[in-house]
Formats: structure tokens, sequence, C-alpha cells
């Protein structure tokens, strides 16, 4: 679900959103306009994308970002994943209006785009993808892990764009 109150505790707006599935809500951040940007998990099949930047499902599991106006409307939703399993974790978004979206990923296979680190380094790794206005394609979408067990859990990104990731990481 989606909810949105005002600072006295009104509620301006609220709706489920999802398929069939279990989808789950992990994180979201609000630009000073109003706009929310929600990032967790689906495995709805179909997930109900709105003008998705990966058309079609990945896995069992995927990651999903999606952009919700002022008023509750959701303008765009994407699915993110490979051929196994991700969960969408933190979103984070700048007064520029970039987007970063990070979680946890089982697969070998996920979108890259100008990666850092093109290749899955371990079962589970971190993804950090970036979005820039107007939202219609991924700036970048990295890998991010080593040989063992790594998970995105909290981002954050500046007023000039510099992004901040932090997580877990498991070492032998």
């Amino acid at each position: 679900f989606i909810a949105r109150f005002s600072p006295t505790g009104s509620r301006i707006f609220s709706t489920y959103y999802g398929g069939t599935g279990s989808d789950i809500g992990n994180a979201v951040a609000v630009t000073a306009g109003g706009w929310s940007f929600v990032t967790g998990s689906t495995n709805s099949a179909p997930f109900p994308a709105v003008a998705p930047i990966q058309t079609t499902a990945g896995g069992s599991l995927d990651a999903f970002l999606m952009a919700v106006s002022p008023t509750g409307a959701v303008a765009w939703a994407t699915p993110y994943g490979g051929a196994r399993s991700e969960r969408g974790r933190a979103v984070a978004v700048n007064a520029n209006g970039r987007v970063v979206f990070a979680g946890q990923t089982f697969s070998p296979n996920l979108p890259v785009l100008r990666a850092v680190q093109p290749a899955t380094g371990g079962n589970r790794d971190t993804f950090v993808v970036q979005l820039d206005p107007p939202y219609t394609a991924f700036s970048y979408a990295t890998y991010l892990g080593g040989s063992n067990n790594d998970e995105g859990a909290r981002a954050a990104i500046d007023a000039v764009g510099r992004v901040f990731v932090t997580g877990a990481a498991a070492y032998p």
C-alpha cells in the first residue's frame, strides 16, 4: 500500500498497488514538491507496470521502482530483475530529481548499464540503479559486492548527484 498524511495526521491519500502475488514496499523517498519514489519487491505475474523501463519480469521475485504524484496517482512503475530474485531495499532522490535505488540480488544476469561492476561477485550482491528525469531509461545499473553475501540497505544522493550506499557484507 501507499499512503500520505498531512503534518497533522489527516490522510491525503492511501491506496493499494500491486498484482496477484506478494508486493512489498520497503522504502520511500519524497521530493520537496510531494512526489514519492517507492521501491520494494514483487512476485506478481504480471507486475502492474506503468511506462516500464524493464518491460518483462526477470525471475521469481523482482525489485520495483515507482513514482507517485502528490495526489496518489502512479505516474510510472517498473520491475527490475534478472533470472533469480531481487529485493528493492533503499531509494533516495535529490533536489534535481535524480533517483537512485538499491537492494539485493541473487541473479547473475541483471540488466546493467555503465556498470562499475558488470558481473556478480558472489551468491548475493548489492545492486545500484540510477535514473534521471524524465525517467524513461536507467542512467546506470551495476552490481556491487564481493565473493560472499552483500546487501544494499540504505541509499542517499547529494545535491550534485554523488550516490552513497550502505548495507551488509559477509567476509570469510
